[in-house]
């Protein structure tokens, strides 16, 4: 837990290869959430990512706030803390999640290895073009 806002939040810190803070939350409440972005990042030293988290007849809603990048539409590493997380809290052997987040569903699966295998469709979203050479990048 943690003081913020006049009130406590709870929250769970897991790194599942980059550190996340979950956030479990009544309302996700986009006002409030830059404030606790800031505090949670002060907290940890800038080095965290935070989760929101809603859980709504069955349904996990999120939004995510990655460090140095601000709120993201979508977070694989998110979206396997939060199942992790989850399962965790309902101490359950397995789980399937499919977590909701603005920019699409991402499914995670953790088995009783407390293994989390992470599915959805891609989509291309843009292309681009850069040529190494500007970057020196073959140079000896």
């Amino acid at each position: 837990y943690f003081d913020c806002l006049n009130g406590r939040m709870e929250y769970y810190l897991i790194n599942v290869g980059s550190i996340h803070a979950v956030c479990f939350a009544n309302e996700l409440v986009q006002e409030k959430f830059s404030h606790i972005v800031d505090e949670l990042q002060h907290k940890h030293n800038n080095n965290v990512n935070v989760e929101f988290v809603k859980e709504e007849n069955k349904m996990i809603k999120a939004r995510v706030f990655e460090r140095g990048s601000g709120e993201t539409l979508a977070c694989g590493t998110g979206a396997t803390a939060i199942a992790r997380v989850i399962n965790y809290v309902n101490n359950d052997l397995t789980s399937d999640y499919d977590i909701c987040f603005p920019g699409g569903t991402l499914n995670v699966k953790i088995d009783e290895y407390k293994n989390a295998v992470l599915t959805e469709e891609s989509m291309l979203t843009s292309f681009g073009e850069i040529n190494l050479a500007d970057f020196n990048y073959f140079k000896r």
